[in-house]
């Protein structure tokens, strides 16, 4: 296993938690859930009490329309509500290691999981793998249909910004659940940066 891919995911693991609370609290004060966080949320409990086919997540999206911040709270959740170890949380951003040489990310996943969880062939303990620009692997799709399919205990979302790449794959169709998420009307947006509650 390429030496880089585990220093990083390491690092990944351990630095991820900070990360995402200082990207999720504005002036000490945590940020509100868009609505779309509840419906994640009712997905990893279900996930987290009994077997699921619902644990494979596609996410476009534009690019600025909150899909990382979605995924920092539902991180969040997982790790300080759900009390689920940061070592089973997998978060890559893929805008960042796209130029590494020879990058596929079956490599990475390969690691998370045979590896830092010695879970191979099998994962026998919940963890979750979350990809943030998905556009950037060529194979992403294909990668989750192998981990979908040898794992009942794996719960991964996929993001990204290129709407067509990420739901036409013949790959993912069958086995994922495709989750668009749209940009906000105004009084969602008054909720989320004022917490301003406008009237029905």
């Amino acid at each position: 296993m390429n030496e880089n891919i585990s220093q990083y995911i390491l690092n990944q693991l351990n630095t991820t938690p900070y990360l995402v609370e200082s990207e999720l609290n504005e002036n000490n004060i945590q940020l509100n859930n868009r609505i779309e966080f509840y419906e994640f949320k009712q997905y990893v409990d279900e996930f987290l009490i009994k077997e699921t086919k619902n644990r494979f997540f596609v996410m476009p999206g534009l690019r600025g329309v909150g899909k990382t911040t979605l995924i920092y709270q539902i991180y969040n959740y997982i790790l300080n509500e759900k009390n689920i170890s940061k070592d089973r949380i997998l978060f890559l951003d893929l805008d960042r290691i796209k130029d590494n040489p020879k990058f596929d990310i079956i490599d990475y996943f390969d690691y998370f999981i045979k590896d830092v969880h010695e879970a191979y062939p099998v994962v026998k303990e919940p963890i979750f793998i979350f990809i943030d620009e998905t556009q950037y692997s060529e194979n992403w799709a294909l990668a989750g249909k192998i981990v979908y399919d040898e794992n009942k205990k794996v719960f991964m979302i996929f993001t990204g910004s290129d709407a067509l790449n990420l739901q036409y794959t013949n790959d993912s169709a069958r086995r994922s659940i495709n989750f668009p998420l749209y940009p906000l009307n105004f009084a969602q947006y008054l909720f989320l940066k004022y917490n301003l509650k406008t009237p029905k």
